[in-house]
């Protein structure tokens, strides 16, 4: 009994560690809750724990097996349950995703000009989609000529949550070109050209 109790005693000392360095890795993280969602951290926590306890904890004589089946639960557990966040690709997916909303906009709004000779005072380029909503804010720019007619536009993307996610700004005007920056700021056409939205 003592020694299962030195072992449950350890196991609590390794998770109670294991707790506390996460947490601070967490809290000194600015894109961890944001985006992985607050969800995983209790997640994180359980795996540490279950693997923990399945290494301390169970006698001499039956620990390789246990470890080996705290083992393959933790990496079932974490191949489904965790949404691991690959920082480059998220940002190229981002890039990729914005461009694909802004090439539906380029083309709503060029219908619109066929039938009306002009691109229209107000336009919602909110995307559809929650995941763009989330990384970006989308505004719509008109832009009138003299005779008080809107005769070109801009829209401009914006990282919603820098340093989260994609650093990338991006305009796109009424000839389909997208321009884009890493500064904090909208992009302009002295900018890189990073595509031309075909018709």
């Amino acid at each position: 009994m003592r020694n299962w109790h030195r072992r449950a005693l350890i196991a609590v000392g390794f998770g109670m560690m294991g707790t506390l360095l996460l947490l601070g890795w967490a809290k000194h993280t600015p894109c961890f809750y944001f985006n992985n969602e607050s969800k995983d951290l209790p997640i994180l926590l359980l795996i540490l724990w279950s693997l923990t306890f399945s290494v301390v904890v169970p006698s001499r004589g039956h620990r390789v097996v246990w470890t080996a089946g705290g083992i393959c639960t933790v990496l079932i557990a974490a191949a489904f349950a965790l949404g691991h966040i690959d920082r480059p690709y998220a940002a190229w997916s981002l890039r990729e995703s914005a461009i694909t909303a802004l090439r539906a906009d380029v083309r709503a709004l060029r219908q619109y000009h066929v039938v009306n000779l002009a691109y229209p005072e107000h336009f919602d380029p909110t995307p559809q989609s929650e995941y763009l909503r989330k990384y970006f804010d989308m505004r719509y720019f008109p832009v009138l000529d003299p005779n008080g007619t809107v005769g070109a536009y801009r829209i401009e993307v914006r990282p919603a949550h820098p340093p989260c996610g994609c650093p990338l700004s991006f305009t796109v005007n009424q000839d389909g070109k997208v321009f884009s920056t890493e500064e904090a700021r909208a992009a302009t056409d002295s900018d890189r050209l990073v595509s031309v939205l075909s018709r």
